[in-house]
């Protein structure tokens, strides 16, 4: 391939230049990219969401969202969790009504990825709960639940769904094991043993494999249906924070998160082909805050959002050396508790937002919107490759006889149409971009003994009534 032609001080070869373009600005150069200039939006005061009072204990994000709610744990019995209409902003009641299905408190939760009013809640009771909530939200505190996941040991701390089979869930417990189930039959179908507790865990983009960081410093990568299977394992990071990881899309690299033996905040790359060393280690900085990723696949950029931090930092990820770049940062004057992000379908195209936040702050969430500076009106193809389109490309039987598949996406562009109707009650459903809000049904389980009992007793109560009333 030829040399390409220009002055020499710019001289570099056309395989360089068709991936990378250059600009010398102020003495140096800059890379060029889509997102060098991202900038966060927070939410004007009637936009956010005041007067909560959010439960912060445990190891998660204290926050959770999907297309149409957002929810996070509080204070009192049952273990109660707030979950709330994204389409309401304002101040919440001080009774607002709850989820209460839990004997003590929740300590993580996660929205059903295919059906928007399902969710799994666990926490310090070792049980985890699947619960379906009225279309429109709730009412009245709900003690109902559809499924009781019965097995670990100690407290629950983390849950997530699988991302392409449905009624397939994982959970991280205290008891240093990570279970799957299946939601529907309520019965364990996976577990993995672990030396010592698991810190965090994530899927990958198809399901087949999950990824772990542990207390014993290692990072594990295995597939969770091959019980005496292969696992990849390499040291993680050797300081004492809680360390975090997640998959790099489908790249077959995974993210870390954690700190170095002098506490210095840390991010980490490692390709899976060479997972002994990795490709990137670099220092954040000092501060003492648990830090909170997430990766947008479909633009490469990596968020990294700390506890007790009033800032939120974003990369870009790229495929050669130095693979990771710092785009810029959102900035504000009170610090977050928790951070959660809703699904990419959901992001204003005519605004060209690539990612929209729910900062968890200690009396309110505000919405932050990450948007791409540009003044064209038309749809913007370039930041908007099709997207995950939060429906399931196969069954928990299928997922568990060794099948793996990619999940469904869907076109981003508002003309494009996408499955079903576009959503008129999403977080911003006035905006002409495409909405697709989950459908609100419930999913099918079998009946605990606990709601069998119950049902019973309710039955034997009302025959009782008719038998006095006719024996009158």
């Amino acid at each position: 391939m030829g040399s390409l032609l220009c002055p020499s001080k710019y001289l570099f070869t056309a395989l360089t230049c068709q991936r990378w373009v250059y600009k010398k600005m102020s003495g140096r150069f800059v890379r060029a990219s889509h997102y060098r200039h991202v900038f966060g939006q927070p939410a004007k005061p009637e936009g956010e969401y005041q007067e909560i009072r959010a439960n912060c204990t445990g190891e998660g994000n204290f926050i959770g969202c999907n297309d149409k709610f957002f929810c996070y744990s509080t204070t009192g019995g049952g273990g109660p969790v707030v979950i709330h209409p994204l389409n309401k902003p304002g101040r919440l009641a001080h009774n607002a009504p709850t989820l209460a299905v839990h004997k003590d408190s929740v300590l993580d939760f996660d929205f059903n990825p295919f059906v928007s009013n399902v969710i799994a809640t666990g926490g310090e009771d070792t049980t985890v709960k699947v619960s379906a909530i009225p279309e429109d939200g709730l009412k009245a505190t709900q003690q109902e639940y559809l499924a009781s996941l019965e097995g670990h040991e100690r407290k629950v701390n983390f849950i997530h769904w699988h991302p392409t089979a449905s009624n397939v869930l994982a959970t991280a417990s205290a008891d240093t094991t990570v279970r799957v189930w299946d939601a529907e039959t309520a019965e364990e179908v996976c577990r993995t043993d672990f030396p010592e507790v698991v810190q965090s865990f994530d899927w990958n983009p198809d399901g087949s494999l999950i990824v772990t960081t542990c207390r014993d410093l290692h990072v594990r990568v295995y597939d969770p249906r091959v019980p005496d299977g292969t696992v990849l394992k390499t040291a993680g990071f050797t300081g004492p924070k809680s360390q975090r990881a997640l998959w790099q899309g489908d790249k077959g690299r995974i993210i870390g998160l954690g700190s170095s033996k002098t506490s210095a905040r840390q991010y980490s790359l490692w390709d899976l082909k060479k997972f002994d060393t990795p490709l990137v280690l670099q220092d954040i900085d000092t501060s003492a805050g648990q830090l909170m990723p997430f990766y947008d696949p479909d633009n490469s950029i990596l968020y990294v959002a700390g506890k007790g931090d009033g800032n939120v930092r974003y990369f870009e990820i790229t495929d050669e050396a130095p693979y990771v770049h710092f785009l810029s940062e959102f900035r504000d004057s009170k610090p977050q508790k928790g951070m959660a992000w809703l699904p990419k379908r959901t992001c204003d195209t005519t605004k060209t937002e690539v990612a929209v936040a729910m900062r968890l702050l200690s009396d309110r969430v505000v919405p932050i919107s990450f948007q791409v500076p540009r003044k064209s009106d038309q749809f913007q193809k370039d930041l908007y490759p099709d997207a995950y389109a939060g429906v399931p490309a196969m069954n928990a039987n299928d997922w568990l006889s060794g099948r793996n598949a990619s999940a469904p996406k869907q076109s981003m562009n508002p003309g494009a149409g996408a499955r079903g109707a576009a959503s008129t009650s999403g977080p911003r459903a006035a905006s002409p971009a495409v909405r697709t809000a989950s459908p609100a049904v419930a999913m099918p389980t079998k009946k605990t003994y606990e709601q069998l009992e119950r049902e019973l007793a309710e039955a034997n109560h009302r025959i009782a009534e008719l038998e006095a009333q006719l024996g009158r």
